[in-house]
């Protein structure tokens, strides 16, 4: 019998992230809710995916993913649980408000960049030496690492080279690990109620759903690992419709 497999998702907790774990724990995978502040949906979230399958071993654990010291004692504290680890999936980013680059500080930057770019290096680093052969890493970037939205230098600085790390992972964990990387477009929560795009303006006339996510995530994490350092729009041709006329 296949032996089940662990999937660790990096800001497991809430929205995107948790859906994610809901739906790999139905899929009979072992899960790893990663968090940092949210401890109270985390637990919540444990408790929900056990009662699903008890037959799935699910954990949380906390770390600032930006403190290179938090995800050394994560990653151990992963190892200890599960005989194997197979997919790392680093959800987390922060997407801040609007700024001129006269309003930006350094520090505002070193926020930003930790959080958004930072951590899935170091995430990627410490699974590297865990993961078991034929292993799997899916970052999520965005369309604004794929082009220049005005007054986002932070955001588009550090997707993009999400994007580009992405790539470079690829080339340098390769034959054992596969990495790979999805850019949503907007993505529709429950509790969201105002969006910068209009449906219609998009070719698919929707936004995307959470299940749209997961569809582009699993593709990653259980079709063939020779597939590696591909960057996949999941943005219903958006992107599209900032380069052509109609």
């Amino acid at each position: 019998m296949e032996s089940k497999k662990t999937v660790i998702v990096i800001g497991g907790a809430r929205r995107v992230g948790a859906y994610l774990c809901e739906q790999f724990a139905l899929k009979n995978y072992n899960v790893a809710i990663h968090y940092n502040k949210s401890e109270s949906e985390a637990l919540a979230l444990q408790n929900k995916l056990e009662s699903l399958n008890n037959s799935n071993k699910i954990i949380t654990v906390k770390a600032d993913v930006s403190k290179e010291a938090d995800v050394v004692n994560m990653f151990s504290f992963i190892k200890e649980k599960f005989s194997a680890v197979d997919i790392l999936i680093n959800n987390v980013g922060i997407f801040p408000k609007q700024a001129e680059i006269e309003n930006i500080s350094a520090d505002n930057w070193d926020n930003i960049l930790n959080i958004n770019l930072r951590s899935h290096f170091l995430t990627a680093k410490e699974f590297g030496k865990i993961a078991s052969n034929d292993s799997r890493i899916i970052n999520f970037a965005s369309l604004g690492g794929l082009e220049i939205w005005k007054h986002h230098i932070l955001y588009n600085v550090s997707k993009a080279g999400v994007i580009t790390l992405t790539k470079t992972l690829a080339r340098e964990l390769a034959p054992k690990i596969s990495v790979n990387c999805i850019c949503p477009g907007i993505i529709k929560m429950n509790d969201d109620k105002s969006f910068p795009v209009a449906e219609a303006n998009i070719p698919m006339k929707r936004y995307a759903g959470l299940k749209d996510i997961f569809d582009a995530v699993y593709f990653f994490a259980a079709s063939s690992g020779y597939i590696t350092g591909q960057i996949l729009n999941v943005d219903g041709g958006m992107h599209l419709s900032k380069i052509t006329a109609n």
